[in-house]
């Protein structure tokens, strides 16, 4: 078979495989198991790659321990863990296993391609399962190794990983250097996962800074580089992240038709990761639309999902639920998980919706309905207000500043409350039709009068 298809061997890698697998030629077989399954990568067969990295790795046993065996198990647990992380998510145990296996392996390796491949998957896990310090600092590392050899394809994968862990961190501004940085790539090395994954998470990061307008940018811009990279994997990714600000711009029923479309597209696709968090955009947009209970529903449900594969503990998913429990009139139950997602904001360092959770607990209170729980939800929308400052999150200090205004205002405190309000709408330059811009300044024409 190799002389008949010298020219056009492609087509039969996973043929050969299986040959030598049952001739007893194990390098032959390994050989062709790793071709075949790098393949099945590049046409997005994940679950073929997962079967055939891990036969060769099985195979792999019968060698003797030799450097050259040692480096072919590194390249084949490199692969192994890219097909994972497609299929099941970043951050399920076995991902972690596998790229460990791989940085140990490692050892020894200066600044290799296998070595940036395992610190890459290693921040991946990390940052996903929400170990957000160990992340961070593997990607210092990548970073370090990526700006001394400055090499366009490590450059872009360490600025956009960083920028996302900062992004998690609710570290913003710095976020948002790291990902132009990623974003200042060739253009070539940009066409893939990593190069749309940079722009959807500035996008995000510049949502929260308050820059709407050019964060709807930089979603179509990371939406279009994703389908040039004709990667589904890219797409599915991108268009995960970018969802979240589009949100912010549509109204429920387009970003609940969005959700459909993402989900079914995930589903198709086989990504299990992306089809749980694609139901749980689904139950944001309902609950967006004034359907609590069923996107209550579907919100515990995908953060169950979401927690089979390790990360259940984004502060974005306790922040979904709460609101959904304020929309349902559940007022007791959401300040108990808004505790709970205060919790683990502070346990995980992720502070990316603590500001958020702030204020829904302001609204929460409030529906209490007795005058001890005023004063407790003016002092959670000043403590929103406060995070929201240091963190320079411009959009959750407005929104935390309109639902401060509306209770002083009922109060009569109406200077403080048109002062305040005053002072952050002015602020901004653009986004003037977005949903929050147009309250604030509604709201702030009727203090005027």
């Amino acid at each position: 078979m190799e002389a008949l298809y010298a020219k056009r061997l492609d087509d039969h890698l996973s043929e050969l495989a299986r040959h030598y697998e049952r001739s007893g030629n194990t390098v032959k077989a390994i050989e062709y198991l790793e071709k075949a399954g790098q393949q099945a990568i590049s046409r997005a067969s994940h679950a073929e790659a997962i079967a055939l990295f891990t036969s060769a790795l099985e195979s792999l046993k019968a060698l003797p321990e030799t450097p050259e065996r040692l480096k072919k198990e590194l390249l084949l647990q490199l692969g192994l863990g890219s097909a994972l992380q497609a299929i099941m998510g970043w951050s399920v145990p076995e991902v972690g296993q596998v790229f460990e296996k791989a940085h140990q392996l490692c050892q020894g390796l200066d600044a290799s391609p296998e070595l940036v491949g395992a610190l890459v998957g290693l921040i991946g896990f990390y940052s996903m399962s929400v170990q957000l310090t160990r992340a961070y600092e593997l990607g210092e590392q990548l970073v370090s190794i990526a700006e001394s050899e400055q090499n366009p394809d490590w450059l872009l994968k360490a600025h956009m990983l960083v920028g996302m862990i900062l992004g998690t961190m609710g570290e913003f501004a710095s976020a948002r250097a790291h990902l132009e940085r990623a974003s200042s790539v060739d253009l070539s090395v940009r066409r893939s996962l990593y190069g749309a994954a940079a722009l959807a998470w500035e996008a995000i990061v510049l949502v929260n800074l308050g820059y709407p307008d050019q964060a709807l940018d930089r979603s179509r811009r990371a939406m279009a580089l994703a389908r040039e990279a004709s990667d589904p994997l890219a797409y599915v990714n991108a268009w995960t992240n970018v969802w979240w600000v589009n949100h912010w711009h549509n109204d429920g029923q387009s970003a609940l038709d969005e959700a459909e479309e993402l989900l079914h597209f995930a589903v198709d696709h086989g990504f299990q990761w992306y089809s749980a968090f694609a139901t749980f955009r689904r139950a944001q947009a309902l609950a967006k639309l004034n359907r609590p209970e069923k996107g209550l529903t579907q919100i515990r449900d995908s953060l169950a999902a979401i927690r089979g594969s390790g990360n259940a503990d984004f502060s974005i998913g306790y922040a979904a639920l709460a609101e959904a429990l304020l929309k349902a009139g559940r007022g007791t139950e959401g300040i108990g998980v808004v505790a709970e997602g205060l919790e683990a904001s502070d346990r995980n360092h992720d502070a990316e919706s603590k500001a958020e959770l702030w204020c829904i607990k302001g609204h929460l209170l409030l529906l209490q309905g007795q005058p001890r729980c005023e004063h407790e939800a003016e002092n959670s929308f000043r403590h929103a207000i406060e995070i929201a400052r240091h963190q320079r999150a411009k959009w959750w200090e407005l929104r935390a500043t309109v639902s401060l205004t509306r209770l002083l205002t009922k109060q009569g405190r109406h200077d403080e409350a048109r002062a305040m309000l005053a002072e952050i709408y002015n602020w901004f330059t653009e986004g003037f039709d977005t949903a929050d811009l147009k309250e604030a300044k509604a709201l702030l024409d009727e203090l005027t009068v």
